[in-house]
């Protein structure tokens, strides 16, 4: 088995409203697989740092609410693609992000 991470040249990439990340992860896996789906953005996760929401064939980055309830935002990228999270910078007026950069065939 090849364990070199993949650089795609192009990527297929969906954004969720999750509304509570742990009680849609099924439906959530069902919908990654069925559309191949190289990335997944989430917002509204919902999570705090007990909480451990793994997709099969997935990485997660995640940045939750520190404050108060709700919110959250995540990001999960197939295990084989070559990819890197950044620290995601100090937020102004309760934004929420998570970074992640993916190394593409163009990027080298």
């Amino acid at each position: 088995m090849n364990s070199t991470p993949l650089k795609p040249s192009s990527l297929k990439i969906a954004m969720w409203n999750a509304n509570g990340l742990l009680h849609k992860r099924q439906e959530l896996q069902e919908f990654a697989f069925a559309h191949n789906l190289d990335a997944i953005l989430i917002s509204e996760t919902h999570l705090n740092a007990g909480h451990i929401p793994n997709l099969p064939s997935y990485v997660f980055h995640r940045n939750d609410r520190q404050t108060g309830r709700g919110g959250g935002t995540g990001v999960y990228i197939k295990k084989c693609t070559d990819h890197y999270a950044l620290i995601t910078p100090a937020m102004r007026n309760e934004i929420e992000a998570t970074c992640v950069v993916v190394r593409t065939a163009s990027s080298g």
